[in-house]
């Protein structure tokens, strides 16, 4: 059904972490996370599919001398495992199980390009139908994936694994890269984390997207299914733009998965309790930014400067406040989902006019966001630089609506 899945030395499906499979006591302390395929081998090696391989550690944090952080994602997935599945040709997963993006069939072997549209492009039936996958996603539990939940990062003793639906899995892997990282037990910055605010951002947004769009079309049966984009209007009908309008919506039964934690220890502390869970909510105009920077695809991407002319500084959608404005937690509203697919139109756009590839992907000194580093939460690692790529390498397009001149 619904999974992450894992990513093979070459541009392959981009998937994360945690496998059911690989949160056995037994798998933590091998410190292994290579499962048996079908055929009954590791990686579907006996088909030929992957293999079991020790991970590399790539090039460290960056030349910036700073003390060595407490953080388990960065240097990732080493505090975790230590050998992962390598898949070959167009086979990917946790376990090679899978095809990679763009690709189907029993052996990987048939190519497909996916078409993402505007929402206002999809007849009412299409719209109904999107509407029902998400609430599908929302409710059905992952039967290959786990999230990390935790009372204190530091202690391994207080890590667990627990069960959530399909679209919590996507929420979290926000959630998971978006908690500041930590020196030891105090903050380097709350605002410093291991994706915002750096050029790995628009790939990891770009990554967790794909994940959730093949996991829907794998829990609906339905190969053609692409994610729509939502063109910086509020879809208040559909969707809500603010609380009022939310509890009118299809989505009034809608919660944090994660809830609203302050504290930067604990990932994900009341994971799988109801009770401490907050309903998805807007607040327009309660959490302005200050980001001022014209012509900055960075701005442009999070949706402080007009995109058709780079110079305009706007409040677009995801500035509506409530849910959608907090950063940790933010992807639970399924606005963030439209929102961002949108933003990666754009990124595309921009990859497309600039030939950017993987060697246009700057250095720099954020921590974790280096070419180079291993992005988190992918099992097993692959490059922050690998995420620039044109939308045709991963298998989907977009539609020509109002196609973007920036």
């Amino acid at each position: 059904m619904y999974g992450l899945v894992i990513f093979s030395l070459c541009l392959s499906a981009v998937y994360s972490q945690f496998p059911r499979a690989c949160t056995t006591p037994e798998a933590l302390k091998a410190k292994s996370c290579c499962p048996a395929w079908e055929d009954g081998s590791p990686c579907g090696s006996l088909s030929g599919r992957g293999q079991c391989r020790d991970w590399v550690v790539f090039t460290p944090l960056s030349a910036r001398q700073v003390p060595q952080p407490y953080n388990d994602r960065l240097k990732w997935p080493r505090n975790y495992f230590d050998s992962t599945c390598e898949c070959f040709g167009n086979y990917s997963s946790y376990n090679c199980g899978e095809c990679k993006f763009g690709y189907f069939g029993e052996k990987c072997d048939q190519t497909k390009t996916i078409v993402r549209k505007e929402i206002r492009e999809l007849s009412r039936i299409e719209q109904q139908r999107f509407f029902s996958y998400l609430a599908l996603a929302k409710t059905t539990k992952s039967e290959d994936f786990v999230v990390l939940s935790t009372g204190n990062r530091h202690y391994r003793d207080t890590h667990r694994f627990v069960d959530a639906t399909i679209y919590d899995v996507f929420s979290w892997i926000q959630y998971y890269s978006m908690k500041p990282i930590m020196i030891k037990r105090s903050i380097i910055d709350p605002n410093k984390n291991c994706t915002d605010q750096g050029p790995a951002l628009p790939g990891r947004q770009r990554s967790a997207l794909l994940f959730l769009e093949k996991q829907m079309q794998l829990l609906t049966g339905d190969e053609d299914f692409g994610l729509p984009y939502l063109d910086f209007e509020c879809g208040r009908e559909s969707f809500g733009a603010d609380d009022v309008q939310v509890y009118l919506s299809s989505f009034v039964g809608w919660m944090d998965f994660c809830g609203k934690i302050d504290n930067p220890v604990p990932y994900c502390p009341d994971a799988g309790d109801d009770f401490q869970m907050e309903r998805v909510h807007r607040n327009p105009g309660g959490n302005p930014h200050d980001s001022t920077a014209r012509r900055s695809i960075r701005n442009i991407l999070e949706d402080f400067v007009r995109p058709s002319d780079g110079e305009t500084l706007e409040r677009n959608l995801p500035n509506l406040g409530g849910t959608t404005s907090e950063i940790v937690v933010g992807s639970n509203d399924p606005l963030f989902l439209l929102h961002h697919v949108f933003s990666d139109k754009i990124f595309d756009v921009w990859l497309r006019k600039y030939n950017g590839n993987s060697s246009s992907y700057p250095n720099n000194d954020e921590l974790g966001q280096g070419p180079n580093e291993c992005s988190t939460p992918s099992l097993p690692c692959y490059l922050n630089k690998d995420m620039l790529q044109v939308s045709t390498k991963f298998g989907y397009k977009y539609s020509v609506y109002q196609d973007l001149d920036i």
